[in-house]
């Protein structure tokens, strides 16, 4: 929304906060604090940086400014929203005054059961790009990461942060503020590439039990479409989904089956059975 004339606003455009189970899991860090005395908590806690979203060669989206910005700022703009069943796809833009960067992100809930995020950077110029994502206090010292082959994996309590690999994750130190003026210690996932003007991230955000394998993520594109293929879904475990999107109505390949629209997804069983399949927007 707008900073308003006092710039209580945040920078924090196309930021995201998820929840599953009764708990938080990828989390806004709050206010803290309006004093701006040393070592000025507002600001940190206020920056683009601070949020889940990706951080421009550790710009923040608009100028920080004490009062009203007398400046251009940061401008969001909603690209649409396709549903179908099991499936639910948002889709948005940032320009930001500091960089001639766009970035695009599309969240897409599945099933009921995780979200993928593709987050699409595209400059002019090599850029530093830093995607980011805040857990909760109950998260500190109890992160862990692993890496493989295809991809990495972050691993909190009730969480699984799987990434494609455009970069490699790694751990700092922030902060979340529950009430006004009191803060505690919490991880902050980083995934950063840098020397590119062009990058996309893909990340899986799964609620997870304690010995649950995570599963795993495969991204496939071409002729305009992005397909994710996700192994180790379902209740049990054992199913695989398939989904794709584009920007405008056209050919999905969803693994064993092409679909035309905007959106979709179909999961199979252990088996190979298409058990369930849902499509945005298809030719009829």
């Amino acid at each position: 929304g707008p900073l308003g004339d006092g710039s209580h606003g945040h920078y924090d455009l196309l930021n995201v906060e998820i929840a599953a189970g009764g708990r938080p899991l990828v989390v806004d860090p709050g206010r803290y604090s309006y004093s701006e005395a040393s070592p000025n908590w507002r600001r940190w806690f206020r920056g683009t940086a601070a949020h889940n979203t990706v951080c421009v060669d550790g710009l923040d989206q608009t100028p920080y400014a004490r009062g009203k910005p007398d400046e251009a700022v940061a401008q969001a703009r909603f690209l649409g929203r396709h549903r179908a069943t099991g499936l639910d796809v948002l889709h948005g833009e940032v320009r930001s005054p500091c960089y001639e960067v766009v970035h695009t992100r599309r969240v897409v809930f599945v099933a009921g059961e995780y979200w993928l995020l593709e987050d699409r950077l595209r400059g002019d110029r090599a850029h530093r790009y830093d995607l980011r994502f805040h857990l909760s206090a109950d998260a500190w010292q109890r992160t862990e990461m692993a890496a493989g082959p295809a991809n990495a994996i972050v691993r909190a309590p009730g969480l699984a942060l799987v990434v494609a690999r455009a970069g490699t994750p790694r751990l700092e130190a922030g902060w979340v503020a529950e009430s006004y003026g009191v803060k505690y210690q919490a991880p902050v996932v980083s995934i950063a590439v840098d020397g590119r003007a062009e990058v996309t991230f893909t990340t899986l955000i799964v609620p997870l039990a304690p010995g649950r394998i995570p599963p795993s993520l495969a991204v496939h594109g071409g002729d305009g479409a992005t397909v994710v293929e996700v192994r180790g879904t379902g209740p049990d475990g054992r199913a695989s989904d398939w989904v794709g999107w584009r920007s405008t109505r056209g050919r999905l390949e969803l693994g064993p089956l092409e679909v035309r629209g905007v959106a979709a997804w179909l999961r199979q069983s252990e088996s190979g059975e298409i058990v369930v399949l849902g499509a945005c927007d298809t030719d009829t």
